[in-house]
């Protein structure tokens, strides 16, 4: 899309407006009667088309590629924890012919701590992900981030306390106050020192 438009419309910038470089997009509407512009906008259409993908969306789109690095990861974890699984039922197999009733519970055990801590674990990122995007003003990626947290853990008092925030300062004042009262049906009180822990 950035190609074609700089392709196009290179001459008054529209593709530097478009990946959000907006000093840029300006200074070719500046120099649109000179032809330089034109000649700018033609070398940059040359060079979107010729680009990597990958490298397009590490320059252009950090945030979501950030986002699918994290979900790879995550996919990667995942599978070697279901192989340590696996690996250590294959060696508790081997070790006795026939597994006792408390050793199948002790493997059941085993695999519900590894999914709750693999859950914790991605709650714990989502929820700095969203903070972060929260500090730098990118409301509607936080919410997304904190919603992920809520559909892992319905019960966070802190993410819902911080969706809260999101939607007042995105003008959703129904979700806002739908967020804050499952937060204070959750356990949130309304302390200073309680509000600098959930959200910092």
């Amino acid at each position: 899309m950035a190609a074609v438009l700089a392709f196009f419309l290179g001459t008054f910038g529209v593709h530097r407006f478009y990946l959000g470089q907006v000093v840029l997009g300006i200074l070719y509407c500046l120099f649109m009667f000179t032809g330089i512009s034109t000649v700018l906008g033609f070398i940059d259409a040359m060079v979107l088309l010729s680009s990597d993908e990958d490298k397009f969306d590490r320059k252009h789109n950090r945030k979501y590629f950030a986002i699918q690095e994290q979900e790879e990861s995550f996919e990667r974890n995942r599978r070697r924890r279901e192989r340590d699984v696996e690996h250590w039922e294959r060696r508790q197999r081997h070790q006795t012919p026939k597994v006792s009733l408390d050793k199948e519970r002790e493997i059941e055990r085993f695999k519900r701590v590894q999914r709750s801590k693999e859950n914790m674990q991605r709650i714990a990122t989502l929820r700095e992900e969203g903070i972060s995007f929260f500090k730098n003003y990118d409301y509607e990626a936080a919410i997304e981030a904190f919603k992920q947290v809520i559909a892992l853990d319905e019960q966070d008092v802190a993410t819902h306390f911080n969706l809260a925030c999101a939607y007042s300062l995105e003008e959703n004042s129904e979700r806002s106050l739908y967020h804050l009262d499952r937060a204070i049906a959750f356990g949130f009180t309304d302390t200073t020192e309680k509000l600098k822990r959930m959200t910092h």
